[in-house]
């Protein structure tokens, strides 16, 4: 009895030295497979759900955060989805579900722009009304990614409908761009000639510079620009652009890229969103600077244990990737090894 103890103790011992080993090895691979799993896995230990949309009475999108225990507009989201709709059929005529729906969200971005003034200028600010963690921003904050997307999808509001109503909001959220974060716009006019859209905006709120978020409001600044022709639009994106350019080698870890100024590291599939992002800023500008950090981080292989282990302190997210590689591994090696002490039995039987 003794012996079979022992047996299992030097079993279970090399079985969770095999585990640990093999799942730190084997997590490179499995990371985007189990990415979901692990995110269920804590959510249900945690007793929180993932962020959810829902509708409210006039079928506008909103958002519920568990950590807020309620739901919100999100103002980047309601435009982002305006203009997944518009890319999916925008034509007036057919009167179907995608037009209708595209329009309601439309209005919704006219008749929520909230209208403030600056030195005898007049612009527009989509606000978010719920506390954002990551940043420290306390409501009400504002997004420059916001912008761009809602002034993206008023501008093909106007172009489908001609309703001078949705281009005199667009032209409101598009001087927000020409002001400073410190006075109440969404660009930090770094130089004349180079500035950056920022993201997440708030009163005491970091001043955090997130790549992705700069891109897809430049974008929609360009996407403006070239539906209307406003010269202003122009503007705003070739200064953008130059902020951009220059910033960019911040952005690089020389085996990876950053999320933000502040040091965040991207994560796989933020990695990925960069990648795709720099791409698309080459194909609207032809500026060879782009495709060569989209290319050179697409040639960034480093593992995924080596890169969120032993170059960075790995989050709650990480560990429980890992640990379902390990907790696998370990799972398996007892079947074999539960079947190797049922063979070893059997012929000890038969012998």
């Amino acid at each position: 009895m003794i012996k079979n103890w022992v047996l299992f103790l030097r079993i279970q011992i090399f079985l969770c030295l095999v585990a640990v080993v093999s799942g730190c090895f084997l997590c490179s691979y499995t990371a985007d497979v189990l990415d979901a799993p692990a995110r269920d896995l804590m959510q249900i230990v945690s007793g929180r759900k993932d962020v959810a949309q829902m509708f409210d009475s006039n079928g506008i999108p909103k958002v519920y955060y568990p950590k807020l225990k309620a739901a919100f507009y999100n103002p980047v989201r309601i435009a982002s989805h305006a203009n997944w709709l518009y890319r999916q059929g925008n034509n007036p005529e057919k009167g179907g579900d995608n037009f209708k729906t595209f329009l309601k969200y439309a209005d919704w971005l006219k008749d929520n722009l909230k209208i403030m003034h600056y030195q005898g200028r007049t612009y527009g600010i989509w606000e978010y009304h719920f506390y954002w963690e990551t940043y420290h921003l306390a409501p009400p904050w504002r997004s420059g990614m916001a912008q761009g997307a809602g002034l993206n999808a008023l501008g093909h509001a106007y172009l489908i409908t001609k309703d001078i109503r949705y281009l005199s909001a667009a032209k409101y959220a598009l001087n927000a761009f020409l002001i400073d974060v410190k006075n109440g716009g969404v660009t930090y006019q770094d130089t004349e000639e180079d500035w950056w859209i920022e993201e997440y905006i708030g009163a005491d709120g970091r001043q955090s510079r997130v790549l992705n978020g700069a891109i897809y409001a430049l974008l929609g600044v360009y996407e403006f620009w070239k539906s209307t022709g406003d010269e202003v639009a122009f503007e705003v994106y070739r200064k953008g652009l130059n902020g951009i350019r220059k910033q960019l080698p911040k952005y690089d870890m020389g085996w990876w890229s950053y999320y933000d100024a502040i040091g965040s590291i991207a994560t796989s599939k933020y990695h990925q969103v960069h990648i795709e992002l720099t791409r698309d800023l080459f194909e609207i500008s032809r500026e060879e600077i782009f495709l060569r950090y989209s290319e050179r981080w697409a040639h960034y292989k480093d593992s995924y244990f080596k890169r969120e282990f032993l170059k960075q302190r790995p989050d709650y997210h990480d560990m429980v990737i890992l640990g379902l590689n390990i907790l696998g591994i370990w799972l398996i090696g007892n079947l074999a090894a539960g079947l190797w002490l049922l063979h070893r039995k059997r012929f000890r039987q038969r012998a």
